[in-house]
């Protein structure tokens, strides 16, 4: 009579004795600046339900990236950079007013565009401001991170999964 492997005595052990590729960076990491990363900041991608955003800023990490998403009091959506440009302060604990988010630091205004409204303060509003993100608001709200097609470093016709007799679509990035 055949004897039965010693991992095989217990259900679904045969699992953790299986071999695991090792990890492609290539395909698996979406910060910024990683292949994988940049391609898919080309597409639209939902962010936060529009129901979880009502009053409060939300700290969002999508793809490696903090951001804080927030609704004006008009209404309008947006989506910026974590921190204010001027201290470094976290948004996700702004004031959010008619005309957009205020840094509670320094009070600096902020509209959904990352435009500077407001310097109280200050005799001149800086140049600097934040980096805005596209939104498309609905029941979900999106968000496109887009980089130019020449930064994208990811090539599908170099990936080693796709050989030159592969009868599958080619795609042109």
């Amino acid at each position: 009579m055949a004897e039965r492997v010693a991992f095989l005595n217990t259900a679904y052990r045969a699992y953790h004795h299986r071999e695991r590729p090792e990890e492609d960076a290539d395909l698996t990491h979406v910060g910024p600046g990683t292949p994988c990363g940049e391609y898919l900041r080309r597409f639209w991608q939902p962010i936060i339900t529009s129901e979880a955003l009502q009053d409060l800023p939300r700290r969002l990490r999508i793809m490696g990236e903090d951001l804080v998403a927030f609704r004006d009091q008009s209404g309008a959506v947006g989506l910026l950079e974590l921190h204010c440009p001027h201290r470094g302060t976290s948004l996700e604990f702004g004031l959010v007013s008619e005309k957009g988010i205020r840094c509670c630091y320094h009070g600096w205004l902020f509209d959904v565009d990352g435009k500077i409204l407001e310097t109280p303060g200050a005799t001149r509003p800086p140049s600097l401001g934040c980096v805005p993100r596209p939104v498309a608001p609905s029941t979900v709200i999106w968000t496109l991170r887009a980089t130019p097609l020449s930064r994208c470093p990811l090539r599908f016709a170099a990936l080693p999964w796709r050989t030159p007799a592969s009868p599958q679509r080619r795609w042109a990035a």
